[in-house]
């Protein structure tokens, strides 16, 4: 979730969310190249497969409401999103930029929480959207799966804690200086 440098700008989303229409029916070839899948069953890859949607967004349409309930997983195949977060006043700023191949929203998805950002299409991009209550149970069914999430939500983690750190460190030399 957390690559790069983020740019700063104000953002008006398209009107569009993660519950709009339905997404088109998935290519079950596109699973098998993506890590988080790798070593399943190809019974379990039908079954996902099956439940899955890929998804095309256009410049700035909406992806992810922030507060919105965490619903599906998301893998970002194409194009770039970017993460936004909302002020008390109403207004939405990018603060970080996902790359393909990206699964993004795990710890919402697993802990069934809200997301506490959302997220827009920066350009084009295309993803894929898997139900959150399937992804829970295969995680507790498959813990090749679960291990490969942890490790992307520790690097994922990693990451902010490196950027927070940054900030930090750069407030207290101005503040010192």
């Amino acid at each position: 979730m957390l690559r790069g440098s983020a740019q700063r700008r104000e953002v008006l989303p398209a009107p569009r969310s993660d519950d709009a229409e339905p997404g088109l029916a998935l290519d079950s070839g596109l699973l098998h190249d993506l890590p988080l899948f790798a070593g399943l069953d190809p019974e379990v890859m039908s079954v996902i497969a099956a439940a899955a949607e890929e998804r095309e967004y256009t410049r700035d349409e909406l992806i992810i409401e922030q507060g919105g309930p965490a619903q599906h997983l998301h893998i970002l195949l194409e194009g770039q999103i970017g993460y936004t977060a909302r002020s008390s006043d109403g207004k939405t700023t990018v603060v970080e930029v996902g790359r393909p191949i990206e699964t993004f929203f795990i710890a919402a998805v697993m802990s069934d929480a809200p997301h506490i950002t959302g997220a827009i299409a920066l350009e084009p991009c295309r993803l894929i959207r898997i139900p959150a209550s399937l992804i829970r149970r295969l995680a507790e069914e498959h813990p090749p799966m679960l291990r490969t999430m942890l490790q992307i939500v520790g690097q994922q983690f990693r990451m902010l804690v490196g950027q927070v750190k940054d900030l930090k460190l750069r407030s207290s030399t101005r503040a010192s200086g």
